[in-house]
């Protein structure tokens, strides 16, 4: 068959022309002699012959390049600082480089050619058999954290990622090893240190927690006693007022027990509620609002007593100077507001003005207090002590008359006069 018959490859013909540029070096005349034909067919041949000199020489320069790329393959996967791995379909050792041999604590003549899980430590058995089952169904690589057990018994964490490939003959497992044991054991020495940590925090939050309900239990016995004490001093206020002959020296003692009572009542609802340490306002003025009524014999048919307090919780700094004012005001307006058998109103109100400011207002709609009397400057003990108590609480006093009298408050609380 000639050249025309079938098309010839590009490789071909070049291949062609480089053996008769060859040949004509060689053989100017392209001729040896002899017929027409003769010298044809030997033409021919020498081309053919120099073709395949030159093809054997390309095949020889390939040979040699693929030999120098298997050599450099073999060094890089002989010498990468990550281990590498080949397993049959079984998982048993076909190939191992360096840095496996070193991670797995053995020579490679003792690794190839045995199964892998021979050198997994038995808590990672179940894992490792896990990592089979799932490499095999998966075409992703799979990753998979292991303890090997070394040649010296020694216990090493690695990281696996394997997969699944197919080699000319049958499956095969290609893996990838590192070296993760100083990682786990900082983990490990962190997870140890927490937990010191939290036993120490455990311990002292005990230790706190003891010396605190100590605290408390002492802060109990103390508000028992000094509640015992204001009662027995209002006791001692209402024998000797009980001796007084006159109404004005009655009073006086009346008074001062009123004072003690509210003192007092403090520290009854601080006993009742240590563990907030707080006490109600609500609760302070409505029971102390109550008591004052039943000392001087008021009944709510007579006077009305209109309660609008915020429920605000108060330190004993703070509630104890309200309290005070309260009871005068309150003594006040039930001596003079309404004289003999008068009916009317009291009105008592407490409210946040914002996060440490109050407003405290007593106010009733008898006969008004007289205009001589200055609650800036008073003559009176009662109003007197309202200012200095109000003066105590960072506050100030204003009184209105209209339609009775209306004294109006204005303190703050205790972390803002800190």
């Amino acid at each position: 068959m000639s050249t025309q018959d079938s098309p010839v490859p590009d490789e071909l013909l070049v291949l062609r022309q480089k053996a008769e540029d060859v040949l004509a070096t060689v053989s100017p005349s392209g001729k040896n002699g002899g017929g027409e034909n003769t010298g044809s067919v030997s033409h021919e041949l020498r081309v053919h012959q120099i073709e395949l000199e030159m093809q054997n020489e390309n095949l020889r320069e390939l040979t040699f390049e693929l030999a120098a790329a298997r050599d450099r393959y073999a060094d890089l996967y002989e010498l990468a600082p990550v281990g590498y791995l080949t397993l049959d379909a079984d998982w048993w050792i076909r190939k191992v480089n360096r840095a496996a041999s070193i991670l797995l604590g053995r020579d490679a003549h003792k690794l190839l050619g045995r199964p892998l899980s021979k050198f997994v430590a038995p808590e990672s058995q179940d894992d490792f058999f896990l990592l089979k089952r799932v490499t095999y169904a998966s075409a992703e690589p799979i990753e998979r954290e292991l303890v090997i057990l070394r040649e010296s018994s020694d216990r090493v964490w690695i990281v696996v990622h394997a997969v699944r490939g197919t080699s000319t003959e049958a499956t095969e497992y290609r893996l990838t090893l590192a070296d993760v044991t100083e990682r786990t054991r900082a983990q490990e020495e962190l997870a140890e240190y927490r937990r010191h940590l939290e036993k120490l925090v455990e311990a002292r939050t005990f230790a706190l927690t003891e010396a605190l309900q100590e605290k408390e239990t002492l802060l109990r016995e103390m508000q028992h006693r000094v509640k015992n004490n204001l009662q027995f001093v209002s006791s001692l206020l209402s024998l000797e007022a009980g001796e007084q002959q006159s109404p004005r020296g009655k009073a006086a003692f009346l008074q001062s027990q009123l004072r003690v009572e509210a003192m007092a009542l403090v520290h009854r609802l601080l006993h009742r509620s240590i563990a907030a340490g707080n006490v109600s306002s609500r609760t302070y003025v409505q029971e102390l609002a109550a008591g004052l009524m039943d000392a001087y014999g008021v009944g709510q048919g007579r006077i009305a007593l209109d309660l609008q307090i915020e429920d605000i919780p108060m330190t004993i700094d703070t509630a104890v100077p309200v309290g005070l004012i309260v009871n005068e005001l309150l003594t006040n307006a039930l001596t003079h507001a309404f004289a003999g058998a008068a009916k009317g109103t009291l009105r008592v109100a407490l409210s946040r003005q914002d996060a440490h400011r109050y407003s405290l207002e007593v106010s009733d709609n008898g006969q008004g207090m007289p205009e001589e009397i200055d609650v800036g400057f008073p003559s009176t003990v009662g109003l007197t002590l309202v200012n200095r108590l109000a003066a105590q609480l960072a506050g100030s006093c204003e009184c209105h008359r209209n339609g009775g009298t209306s004294i109006m408050v204005s303190f703050s609380d205790s972390a803002q006069r800190s």
